[in-house]
């Protein structure tokens, strides 16, 4: 976030707080769309009784908008059915703002598979790792990332979930 920030005169838009602690109630798992770079990103997912570990950025106006730029893939949007829970002190943040995928979590047997690198409590979707297919990836996307996009427009994107969200919606 630091070179996001960068270019920012004000001083209060140079830094950023960040809180961890638990989310409750969505995992996190591999975006349905690999990014240009060949990596797949991660996205929420709604998984009932999960606290998944994960940090939240307490912005100003003008980072927030900066990040909503930096961020093309996603949608923001509240998550009207999370609740975070922060590390080390007794509050609980109820009014949680995320960016979520717009191609929805990737889906096996139409259900998402969550991140095992990412530490979640009552995980309720199986977990993989990513480390085998990952170099495979990044070498097809550097070589021809145009046909990687659409061996992924078909084959990947009709196995993904949107994160659906009382407040966001289905995410499209």
């Amino acid at each position: 976030m630091t070179t996001q920030f960068a270019h920012f005169w004000e001083e209060e838009n140079k830094e950023v707080l960040v809180l961890t602690g638990e989310l409750h109630d969505v995992d996190v798992g591999a975006s349905a769309s690999p990014s240009p770079l060949g990596y797949m990103p991660g996205t929420l997912f709604a998984s009932p009784g999960t606290a998944v570990r994960t940090a939240m950025v307490w912005c100003t106006s003008d980072q927030l908008t900066q990040l909503t730029w930096s961020e093309v893939p996603y949608q923001l949007g509240r998550l009207e059915d999370a609740l975070f829970v922060m590390d080390e002190a007794d509050v609980e943040v109820e009014q949680v703002f995320a960016y979520v995928s717009r191609f929805g979590a990737f889906c096996v047997d139409e259900r998402p598979i969550a991140l095992a690198a990412v530490p979640a409590k009552n995980r309720g979707a199986a977990a993989a790792g990513a480390r085998g297919a990952g170099r495979g990836l990044v070498r097809a996307v550097w070589e021809d990332m145009a046909a990687v996009i659409t061996r992924a427009s078909e084959a990947v994107w009709p196995c993904s979930q949107p994160l659906r969200s009382r407040s966001l919606g289905r995410v499209s």
